[in-house]
């Protein structure tokens, strides 16, 4: 136990374990270039950047039939910028 704990390392650090629980009652930060999620080859981010490129091809029925696919709306290029926040950041397992 103690009030603060510094690590810092030159090159690495690696931890390998079975169950791993983190808790911080008020924030955790991490500052990182590329961040990757997952197991297995999904990485979270980067699926998260292809549900948007699925949703985009989505066709609304109206009415009156079909309509554009939504990356064709004014509002698309929104999500597109956000997107490509996600991808700069994505990182790889």
């Amino acid at each position: 136990n103690c009030k603060v704990l510094n690590i810092n390392a030159a090159t690495s650090i690696t931890e390998n374990t079975q169950t791993y629980t983190l808790t911080a009652t008020t924030s955790v930060t991490i500052n990182s270039p590329f961040i990757a999620l997952g197991n297995n080859g999904v990485e979270l981010l980067d699926q998260l950047a292809q549900l948007i490129d699925a949703l985009g091809t989505v066709v609304a029925i109206s009415p009156v039939g079909p309509c554009d696919p939504l990356s064709s709306t004014a509002q698309w290029p929104q999500v597109v910028a956000i997107q490509t926040k996600i991808k700069q950041i994505t990182g790889s397992l």
